[in-house]
C-alpha cells in the first residue's frame, strides 16, 4: 500500500511538471496544492510543489515549502539544489551559496547547480564564481551554459589568462552539438561568424519549442494596426531608452500601440516615460508564457515586436507560442534567433548586406537609413575644456573606449596600446565597469609598454553627467567583434566621433550604420591595420580631427538616427507593409525595402 501511494505521489509530480513544462504553472501549482490537502505530510509531494514554485519565479512560497523538506531530509541534492536557487531569488546568497554547495557535494554531475552557484558566488566573490565554472569542467559537468558564462563572467574581469582556451571550449560545446549555449553570449566571442551564430541561435531556438499556429485576426486594409512590443528592458536600460522616442512618435490614427514588460522596470525616469508613451503598458512578468500569450492574443495585436528574444530577462517562449501573426525580432538581440516564429528581422542594408543574408532565418525589413533611434531629451552636450573635472591631462590626445568591458578582447585591447605608443602624450579613457578589471587593465597595458597612468578610468555617472563628459573626448575607439550600440550612439550625440572595425555579423557592423548614416565613411574601416593607421592619423592631425567634428555636429540634425520624429515614420511604413501582405494571405517571405 506504500508503495502504491509513494507510485502515485511520483506519478503526481511527473504530471505537475509536465504542466510546467508545457507553460502551465498554475495549473501544475493547483494539482500539487490539491493533492496535498489529502496527504499534507507528504515529503515527496512538498518537494515537488517547491521545485515548481522555484521554476515559476515564486521565490518566497518556494523557498517556504523547501525549507520544511531540507529540514527533513538534507540528503536530497534536487531538494537542495531548487531550494538554494529559490534563495538566491530573494536576495539571501551566503545561504544559498551554502545549500548549492551541499548540492554538488552530493551530487557533483548536478550541472544546473554549478550555474546556480555560480551566479549567487558572482554577487559576493566574482573570483569563486569563474572557479566554480571551471569545476564544473574538470568534473566533466559543463555544458554550453556553462562555458558560455564563464567566458562572460572572465570579460566582465578582464580576466584574459586563458583566452583561447575558452573560446575552444565554447567551440568544443557547438561541434558537440550543445543545445544551451547562449546566442547573446556567443555573439561576443571571437571567431564565431555569422553561420555559426545561426547554428548556435538554431539549435537554442529548438530547445525553446517549436511556433504554435499562426493566428488569424479580422483585420482588413484601412483598419488601424496593433503593434506590441515585448521586451524585458522596458526601463533604464539602453533599449528602453533606444525605445522611447519611437512609442512617443507613432501615430495614434494608424496605429494602437501595446508594450508588455516581462520584467519589472521600477520609477526610474525611462520607465515613466515609456509608460507615459504607449497607449497600453502592460505588466507581464507576473504571468506565465501561457497567461502571457493569452494577454497579447485577447488584445488583438497584429505585429508582436520582440525587443529582447535571447537575451537575458527575455521571454521567446511566448513568441514560440504565436500569440500574433506577424513577428518581429528587432534591436536586442544582435543577430538571427534562428526560430520559425520570428517572421522578420528589422534591419538595414549596412547591417545586413546581401552576402549575409543566408545567416538570418529571419526575412529582413529594411530601414532605409539606419536600424535605430536614440531620442535625446536634451540639447548636446557642449565641450568646455575643463579637462580637470574628469581626471583627464589638460593636454595631449584623448581617446575613449566607454564600452562594457566584456566587449574588450585581448587582441584589439593591444591594438590600442600600438596606438597609444604612436601618438605620444595621449592616454585612454575607460569606464571603471569593475576593481578586478581596472587592475588586469592597468597590468597589461604595462606588459604592453605602455605606462599604466595613461589608462584612466571614469567612475559611473548619472546618465546627463556621462553625456557631459564624453563630449570632452577626441575619439572614440570602438570594439571589435562586438561593437557599441547605444554607447556608440551617446558618443555620436555627445559630438565624439567614433572609429569602428567592420565585420561579418550584426554586432560587428551596429556603429558602422550609424557612422555610415551620418555621412561619416571614413569611421567605419575595413581591417585591423587600417583602424590603427586612421586612429594615429585623426590623433595627430588637428585639422582633420577638427573637420570630423565639425561634419559630425552639422549631420547630427538631420539624421534619422536623432530624429525619432523621422524613424518612427520609416519604421511604420515598414509596419504597413508587413500588415497588408498578412491581410491579404501573403507570406512573410520577400525581403522589404
Amino acid at each position: 500500500m506504500a508503495g502504491e501511494s509513494e507510485s502515485t505521489e511520483a506519478d503526481i509530480c511527473a504530471d505537475a511538471r509536465q504542466l510546467l513544462d508545457g507553460g502551465r504553472p498554475a495549473e501544475a501549482i493547483s494539482l500539487l496544492t490539491a493533492a496535498l490537502q489529502n496527504r499534507p505530510q507528504a515529503q515527496s509531494l512538498l518537494a515537488g510543489l517547491g521545485e515548481v514554485l522555484c521554476r515559476s519565479g515564486q521565490f518566497a512560497q518556494a523557498a517556504q515549502h523547501l525549507e520544511k523538506v531540507v529540514a527533513a531530509d538534507s540528503n536530497n541534492a534536487a531538494n537542495l539544489f531548487y531550494y538554494g536557487v529559490a534563495l538566491q531569488g530573494l536576495g539571501s546568497l551566503k545561504p544559498a551559496i551554502i545549500h548549492l554547495r551541499r548540492a554538488l557535494d552530493l551530487q557533483p554531475q548536478l550541472t544546473e547547480a554549478y550555474r546556480a552557484l555560480s551566479m549567487a558566488l558572482w554577487g559576493v566573490a566574482p573570483e569563486h564564481a569563474i572557479a566554480t565554472l571551471d569545476e564544473a569542467r574538470r568534473k566533466n559537468a559543463a555544458t554550453g551554459q556553462t562555458e558560455g558564462l564563464c567566458f562572460f563572467f572572465r570579460q566582465t574581469l578582464a580576466d584574459w589568462s586563458v583566452f583561447d582556451d575558452s573560446i575552444n571550449w565554447l567551440r568544443t560545446q557547438l561541434d558537440a552539438g550543445a543545445t544551451d549555449l547562449e546566442p547573446a553570449i556567443c555573439c561576443i566571442v571571437p571567431g564565431f561568424g555569422p553561420a555559426e551564430q545561426r547554428r548556435v541561435a538554431e539549435a537554442y531556438g529548438r530547445m525553446i519549442g517549436g511556433a504554435g499556429a499562426r493566428p488569424t485576426l479580422d483585420a482588413r486594409e484601412g483598419d488601424k494596426i496593433r503593434i506590441g512590443y515585448l521586451s524585458a528592458d522596458l526601463g533604464e536600460h539602453p533599449v528602453g531608452r533606444l525605445m522611447a522616442g519611437i512609442l512617443e512618435h507613432h501615430d495614434r490614427n494608424r496605429f494602437e500601440v501595446f508594450a508588455y514588460s516581462t520584467r519589472p522596470g521600477g520609477d526610474l525616469p525611462t520607465t515613466r516615460r515609456l509608460r507615459a508613451a504607449a497607449q497600453h503598458f502592460v505588466d507581464v512578468h507576473h504571468l506565465s508564457d501561457a497567461d502571457a500569450v493569452a494577454r497579447i492574443g485577447s488584445d488583438s495585436i497584429e505585429l508582436l515586436v520582440d525587443l529582447s528574444c535571447y537575451t537575458e530577462g527575455g521571454r521567446p517562449r511566448i513568441v514560440a507560442q504565436r500569440p500574433a501573426p506577424i513577428q518581429i525580432n528587432y534591436l536586442g538581440m544582435g543577430g538571427t534567433t534562428g526560430h520559425p516564429a520570428y517572421d522578420y528581422i528589422l534591419t538595414d542594408e549596412v547591417l545586413t548586406p546581401p552576402t549575409l543574408l543566408a545567416h538570418y532565418s529571419e526575412t529582413p525589413a529594411f530601414l532605409p537609413e539606419v536600424y535605430l533611434n536614440i531620442d535625446q531629451a536634451a540639447a548636446p552636450p557642449q565641450r568646455n575644456h575643463d579637462r580637470a573635472r574628469w581626471s583627464l591631462p589638460e593636454k595631449g590626445f584623448v581617446f575613449c573606449a566607454f564600452n562594457n568591458t566584456v566587449k574588450i578582447t585581448p587582441s584589439h585591447f593591444h591594438l590600442w596600446m600600438e596606438i597609444l605608443q604612436a601618438v605620444p602624450d595621449s592616454v585612454l579613457w575607460l569606464r571603471d565597469y569593475h576593481p578586478g578589471a581596472r587592475q588586469r587593465i592597468a597590468g597589461e597595458a604595462e606588459r604592453a609598454g605602455v605606462n599604466p597612468q595613461r589608462i584612466v578610468f571614469a567612475p559611473g555617472a548619472e546618465r546627463a553627467e556621462h553625456l557631459m563628459r564624453l563630449a570632452h573626448a577626441d575619439l572614440l575607439l570602438d570594439c571589435f567583434p562586438y561593437n557599441g550600440g547605444s554607447t556608440t550612439a551617446d558618443a555620436l550625440w555627445s559630438g565624439l566621433p567614433v572609429l569602428t572595425q567592420v565585420g561579418d555579423t550584426y554586432v560587428s557592423r551596429m556603429s558602422a550604420s550609424m557612422v555610415r548614416a551620418l555621412d561619416l565613411h571614413e569611421l567605419a574601416v575595413d581591417d585591423r591595420e587600417a583602424y590603427k593607421s586612421q586612429a594615429i592619423r585623426l590623433a595627430t592631425q588637428p585639422a582633420t580631427i577638427a573637420d570630423l567634428r565639425a561634419r559630425l555636429t552639422m549631420r547630427r540634425t538631420t539624421s534619422a538616427l536623432f530624429d525619432s520624429a523621422r524613424f518612427t515614420g520609416q519604421l511604420e511604413a515598414i509596419f504597413e507593409e508587413m500588415a497588408r501582405r498578412s491581410r491579404r494571405g501573403l507570406p512573410a517571405t520577400a525581403p522589404i525595402r
